[in-house]
């Protein structure tokens, strides 16, 4: 028995990272008025050595990843998720989304119960909702993601009592 629980200890371990590690692509669709939308986000293993991680002096644990503050991260918990890429369609035509709207959002939650798209009532865009991270250091993202690239995101860390700082994007 003694043998037994390092063993499947281990083996629990090491299937959720090699679960984290592998790309992972997310398909969420709306329909509404007779509009349809279609929302994919891939997602893989965070490789520090890809990205440029500055840890602020006296910051108590804040850091910068790529020049930016990360969403979901700090230089004690660096993100084991991240991103990488995010596709709309909206009545048969692809959008265009630019990195920077969600390159800093690590450890993003794509479960439905955390992760949705709703499609505004005349087709021209997008809601998108995330709340993601991981104990304290989580957050919710709101996009709108629109048929012109008018896109806006809006990011606030959250708390039991909702959301702390909210820059707006």
């Amino acid at each position: 028995m003694r043998r037994l629980v390092p063993f499947l200890l281990g083996a629990i371990l090491s299937t959720g990272s090699y679960a984290a590690s592998k790309p992972k692509t997310v398909q969420v669709d709306d329909e509404r008025n007779g509009y349809h939308a279609r929302l994919l986000v891939t997602t893989r293993a965070f490789d520090k050595a890809q990205h440029k991680i500055h840890v602020i002096p006296n910051g108590d644990g804040a850091c910068t990843i790529d020049g930016k503050e990360p969403f979901g991260a700090d230089s004690l918990f660096l993100p084991d998720i991240e991103i990488t890429s995010m596709t709309l369609l909206l009545n048969g035509e692809r959008i265009a989304i630019p990195r920077e709207l969600y390159s800093d959002c690590y450890r993003p939650n794509l479960d439905p119960e955390y992760f949705s798209m709703r499609i505004n009532h005349k087709g021209t865009g997008v809601f998108v909702f995330m709340q993601a991270g991981d104990g304290a250091i989580t957050y919710e993202a709101v996009w709108f993601l629109s048929a012109d690239g008018s896109h806006h995101r809006y990011v606030g860390w959250t708390a039991s009592g909702g959301v702390l700082g909210c820059p707006l994007q």
